[in-house]
């Protein structure tokens, strides 16, 4: 059984102010479930009858080792942030942040807006090895609902670190690497004996110019056919394959 105030609580977490203050967020899917539940980050588990009946091997499999709430299609409809909810959400605490620094690989988002572009990153990000992202002052919140959908369970493996200032790889002294269209095409790290950090900028203006002061190398993609230019998921997948696979 679910209460009312309950409901609202959840409906709540669509606000990154509920979000922050709370400390908490709302994961919609089997899948995305079946990954938090890895990291020991699932709070609560909400379900509906038609999906328990449907997913009896799931559904058997967290019986017995968490809070299951049973509700109705149209509480699920209410909670859910999607048009069409799958029958199973969950309430998951914050992963807690391990910042790495020595040996160290990070991705750095300057100033980006849109959260379908920043939960690709994320995937991209966790399937190619890095386990640090760090975001602008001005990005876009990780945890928006949009975001955490495209990013299919990347948050719970990596350390995402909220407005940090570009100054602090300077500080520690990372090779700071930039994506741009007019960099080289390729970059020798085995010669490079430090860490590194891959910048990506803004969807619409690139990299800020307060951070391009900050770049020691830049890194473009070939481009063998015709477009203007790619889209910063995209571009970003392609630049971390590269850095990663050079090392």
């Amino acid at each position: 059984m679910i209460s009312k105030s309950e409901i609202s609580q959840l409906k709540s977490l669509r606000l990154k102010k509920h979000r922050e203050i709370q400390k908490k967020f709302l994961i919609e899917g089997k899948n995305m479930v079946r990954e938090a539940l890895k990291f020991n980050s699932v709070n609560k588990i909400y379900f509906t009858h038609r999906f328990n009946q449907e997913n009896k091997e799931f559904s058997d499999f967290i019986n017995n080792k968490f809070e299951k709430i049973l509700i109705s299609e149209n509480q699920m409809r209410n909670i859910s942030p999607t048009k069409s909810p799958s029958g199973i959400a969950a309430l998951c605490n914050f992963p807690k942040n391990k910042t790495k620094i020595a040996n160290s690989c990070w991705l750095y988002l300057d100033s980006i807006s849109d959260p379908g572009n920043l939960g690709t990153l994320l995937r991209s990000a966790c399937w190619f090895g890095l386990t640090q992202v760090a975001l602008s002052e001005n990005s876009v919140d990780p945890y928006n609902p949009k975001a955490v959908r495209s990013g299919m369970g990347a948050h719970f493996s990596l350390s995402i670190h909220i407005d940090l200032d570009i100054n602090f790889f300077d500080k520690n002294k990372f090779i700071i690497i930039g994506g741009d269209k007019n960099g080289e095409r390729s970059i020798n790290l085995k010669s490079i004996n430090k860490n590194w950090v891959l910048v990506l900028g803004n969807e619409a203006h690139g990299i800020s110019d307060i951070v391009k002061e900050k770049l020691d190398k830049r890194l473009s993609i070939k481009k063998l056919g015709h477009g203007d230019s790619l889209n910063v998921s995209t571009s970003g997948s392609i630049l971390m394959y590269i850095l990663t696979t050079s090392q």
